[in-house]
């Protein structure tokens, strides 16, 4: 293995979604994939089964924290530096990769967070009143946090592991 990166792909009965997020991953990229059904219903756990990538498969859904957790020990396990987190749903791009990791890779953060209210982002088809509670609850969140988010909800995010 000479990939440093590990993209963990969740997923729970995504469907035709979860297939067109896959061919929209480069053949040629810097990372490796692992994807880690929740305890589908659908066709997913048999269309992951016969890909050539990493498959974590709970036999019921344990809930998107499990699913971050056994991503996370994964990688540890396989001496990962860095994991990025993203649903299988198709809401986040596979281009948006190299971007999201950027600062990870520089060593200018230990922790990156996606945002559909950045330039460059973008949130198709999210409903107008999810789209005001989002905004309300990161003003919140930095409020009492301090922290400086645009979109404190967004599970597009890449950590480093050490």
């Amino acid at each position: 293995m000479s990939a440093t990166t590990l993209v963990a792909v969740l997923t729970f009965n995504e469907g035709e979604k979860l297939k067109r997020l896959v061919a929209s991953f480069p053949e040629q990229r810097e990372y490796d994939l692992l994807f880690v059904d929740d305890g589908s219903t659908d066709d997913s756990p048999a269309y992951l089964a016969r890909l050539d990538h990493s498959l974590i498969r709970h036999e019921e859904n344990q809930g998107v924290g499990a699913s971050i957790r056994d991503a996370i020990d994964f990688a540890r396990k396989n001496d990962y530096r860095h994991i990025v987190i993203m649903a299988g749903n198709g809401k986040m791009q596979a281009a948006e990769i190299p971007r999201l990791l950027a600062p990870l890779v520089d060593d200018t953060a230990d922790y990156v967070q996606g945002s559909r209210y950045l330039e460059g982002g973008q949130s198709p088809n999210l409903p107008f009143g999810r789209r005001v509670a989002i905004r309300l609850f990161t003003r919140i969140v930095n409020l009492f946090s301090r922290f400086k988010g645009t979109d404190i909800t967004c599970g597009f995010r890449a950590y480093r592991l050490d």
